[in-house]
């Protein structure tokens, strides 16, 4: 049986979107008292609907994921956008403590790519992922959530903060300032904790600027001590930007412009988290980006399809690997596309070119982003020379 997530952002974090918090409310009473609430709910998917399928109620927005409730489909698409009527079994107030699973329950669920920051309602969920949610909450009482942290500060987040702390000397230390204010707000919009739970303190105006004066101590400008708290990866950002402040600020535009494309994204993949040893030295956001351009189908199809006919094949430009010559018709046409130009030192909107693009084995392409900075193609294939 197919099992679906759905998706509620309280209004309050998305007017155009979103739900007041009373309206679910109201149906969580209705369920209490009746023991039957249906709401047409929008579904990205339509067709092949099955009445009694299994339906999952996600919570987004600042507080972090978490699973309101669940229910079933109850009838075919209605009216003029095509909703689809959900009959709930189980579904809690949303402006309460308790959930059916929260955000860290969901995170342990390892199978699988994660949904929970799907942008889309009615998404289907791998059957993994449905077994694992049908046995952690159906028939579970409600658990209360438990008072959350703020998370770490990531990569992304220092470079834009220490590019105020080098622009705004004045910002430093403070929690009034309009640029601290500012830097606030952009943080808390960015898509790189996405769903995650913390504070109602998370990345307040007093936050930022305690972290601008986190980088004193680094400065050999500064005559004081500077605040002793810090972290291992604020030393990293110190060391990799502030010997370059040009290009500190063209990574900050660049992290900015690519949050706003991120947000603006259809596709869910647009919030897939970097992993470790595959994140580059300007952070998520352009990690997040750098993927999106490689999985470009139309223009990567065009660039195979160049290089086989200019050189009769399709190998790697590091080590020589040809697919098709290792796994004859199974791997013919296989490739992987990287993106060999830095995402921080493109334009905001520029396309990207076929020469930009490089034809790699699966092996080279992973080496490539095994360190920090990335490995040129140049660099990895010198290594590779040097090994034969």
């Amino acid at each position: 049986m197919t099992s679906y997530l759905i998706c509620w952002k309280p209004s309050t974090e998305n007017s155009e979107q979103g739900w007041p918090e009373a309206h679910l409310a109201t149906l969580a009473e209705t369920l209490s008292k009746s023991g039957r609430a249906v709401e047409p709910w929008r579904f990205n998917k339509q067709k092949g609907l099955t009445v009694g399928e299994r339906v999952f109620l996600v919570r987004q927005g600042k507080r972090g994921h978490a699973i309101l409730g669940y229910g079933a489909v109850d009838g075919e698409p209605r009216g003029t956008d095509g909703r689809v009527p959900v009959s709930f079994e189980a579904l809690v107030d949303p402006r309460s403590n308790l959930v059916f699973a929260t955000s860290a329950e969901l995170q342990e669920i390892k199978a699988g790519r994660q949904p929970w920051g799907t942008q889309s309602s009615g998404v289907v969920l791998a059957p993994e992922i449905a077994d694992a949610l049908q046995e952690k909450v159906v028939g579970r009482s409600p658990v209360p959530e438990s008072k959350s942290s703020n998370p770490d500060w990531t990569r992304d987040e220092l470079i834009l903060a220490l590019d105020l702390y080098f622009r705004v000397p004045a910002a430093r230390g403070s929690k009034i300032h309009p640029e601290c204010i500012r830097l606030s707000e952009l943080l808390n919009a960015l898509p790189i904790h996405h769903g995650q739970s913390h504070g109602s303190t998370f990345r307040n105006a007093n936050g930022v600027g305690m972290k601008l004066s986190n980088f004193l101590k680094y400065d050999p400008t500064y005559k004081g001590k500077g605040l002793t708290a810090g972290s291992h990866l604020e030393k990293e950002v110190w060391d990799t930007f502030s010997g370059n402040l040009a290009y500190l600020r063209n990574t900050a535009a660049a992290v900015i412009a690519g949050a706003k494309e991120l947000l603006s994204a259809a596709d869910d993949e647009a919030y897939e988290t970097a992993e470790e040893d595959f994140e580059a030295e300007e952070g998520r956001i352009l990690t997040a980006i750098h993927k999106r351009r490689e999985r470009q189908i139309a223009l990567i199809k065009k660039k195979k399809d160049g290089v086989k006919k200019q050189t009769g094949k399709l190998q790697c430009e590091v080590c020589s690997f040809d697919f098709s010559v290792q796994y004859g018709g199974f791997g013919e046409g296989f490739a992987e596309c990287h993106h060999g130009r830095p995402v921080s030192s493109m334009e905001p909107g520029e396309k990207t070119k076929l020469s930009d693009l490089h034809i790699l084995c699966a092996n080279c392409h992973r080496i490539i982003h095994r360190q920090r900075p990335w490995l040129s193609i140049e660099q990895l294939r010198r290594i590779v020379d040097a090994m034969r």
